[in-house]
């Protein structure tokens, strides 16, 4: 039987009895059927986790009592972030469901020229809690913690951003093992990895990244979706920092 996981804000002590958020208990409640006695885990943004036990269901209410909380890793492993550019939403969707299904750290949206969304103006702080959200419940199935995601940035404040490995996914590029040449094996390394939209980079986005540090990889031999590339890439590049001698 599949473990059924909440997410909270933080991990009250051990021994403490808490109320579960409102949606959470309804989805324990009312679809999982949980009940009195049953097991769950707990865990919150962080990566810590907890055991815990149901206590009581009432009409809108669910208690459970927290056992001996397992703070999260740190110090020992490698991050990536992953910087696709903005796309439609239900491509978007599935980069975050996924990139957080296979321990992608963090992700931010980036405008290029040719991305076919350009800007959510007022919308934005909606479009960021819904993102937060499918990271949330992408977390709660698979157990990881959820993929921190930022406001979206122009794709000079993206190429910015300091990386041990700062990757551009490109066709025409090396191989992932020859762009990581160099990079100290003895210790855990940050990774950024660009994903261009569905019509690709410019040529004067590809020399402006190239002029900044990154490094074009091929990733695959076939020509992936943008929603696609994103997902295998950063599993590709997670695979490769865990597994490096």
């Amino acid at each position: 039987m599949s473990v059924f996981r909440v997410m909270l804000d933080t991990l009250p002590p051990a021994g403490s009895l808490i109320d579960l958020p409102a949606d959470q208990a309804h989805h324990l409640a009312r679809v999982r059927r949980l009940a009195i006695g049953d097991r769950i885990e707990c865990m919150d943004r962080a990566g810590a986790k907890a055991g815990a036990v149901v206590e009581r269901i009432a009409a809108t209410t669910v208690s459970i009592r927290v056992a001996a909380v397992e703070p999260a890793r740190t110090g020992s492993q490698s991050s990536i972030t992953v910087l696709p550019a903005l796309l439609p939403e239900a491509k978007l969707d599935l980069v975050l469901q996924k990139c957080t299904e296979t321990g992608v750290q963090s992700c931010c949206p980036v405008l290029c020229e040719r991305s076919i969304v350009k800007e959510y103006g007022k919308a934005l702080e909606r479009k960021l809690a819904r993102w937060r959200r499918i990271c949330d419940e992408a977390a709660r199935q698979c157990g990881g913690p959820p993929m921190q995601v930022s406001p979206p940035v122009p794709l000079a404040e993206a190429l910015a951003g300091a990386a041990d490995l700062k990757i551009i996914a490109d066709a025409g590029g090396c191989a992932l093992e020859d762009a990581a040449r160099g990079l100290p094996a003895c210790r855990a390394a940050a990774a950024r990895v660009l994903i261009g939209p569905e019509g690709g980079f410019t040529e004067d986005e590809i020399e402006r990244a190239e002029a900044a540090g990154w490094t074009r990889v091929r990733f695959h031999r076939n020509t992936l979706r943008a929603e696609t590339a994103a997902i295998v890439c950063c599993a590709l590049v997670q695979h490769f920092l865990d597994t490096r001698a």
